[in-house]
């Protein structure tokens, strides 16, 4: 015998599903959330990243990169493995910075300088500065000082 349910009956039962599946959405959501903050709370913790020497990097637009270099092939991968960033990957550990795995390479990106320095300060990381970066500065120094000398010379200036 052959029982066949109703399109109500069906509905009925689709919907108390779909309340279950809610349910486990937010649930799931929570527990996302939850980890996330226990794996910043780890990594922070752990000063994980002073492990190795950075190298500042510029950026487009505000803040900067920072690049480990390496001298062992432990790398960060248990890092990356953690927080999910293989192949590719973002993971925002607050407001300004961000951590980037690209195809096993980790990048810490800082999109405010001052944010940067205080994170850089508060995990003891050891960075370097590129000699481009320092070139660059020492040049702009020097055409500020020519700007200024330039200007002097003239006793009214005009603002337009």
């Amino acid at each position: 015998m052959i029982i066949m349910k109703t399109i109500q009956e069906i509905d009925d039962e689709l919907e108390k599903i779909s309340e279950e599946y809610s349910k486990l959405f937010d649930r799931e959501q929570e527990l996302n959330e939850e980890k996330k903050k226990l794996l910043i709370k780890e990594i922070l913790d752990n000063k994980s990243f002073n492990r190795y020497k950075w190298v500042v990097k510029k950026k487009d637009g505000p803040g900067f990169i920072l690049k480990p270099m390496f001298d062992n092939d432990l790398r960060f991968d248990d890092i990356q493995t953690k927080l999910g960033l293989y192949p590719h990957g973002g993971f925002q550990l607050n407001d300004n910075i961000e951590i980037h795995g690209d195809d096993g390479d980790l990048y810490i990106v800082s999109s405010d300088i001052n944010a940067g320095i205080e994170f850089i300060k508060s995990q003891n990381i050891e960075i370097i500065i590129s000699k481009g970066i320092i070139h660059s500065i020492a040049s702009m120094e020097k055409q500020v000082v020519e700007l200024k000398e330039f200007v002097s010379q003239f006793n009214i200036i005009k603002d337009r």
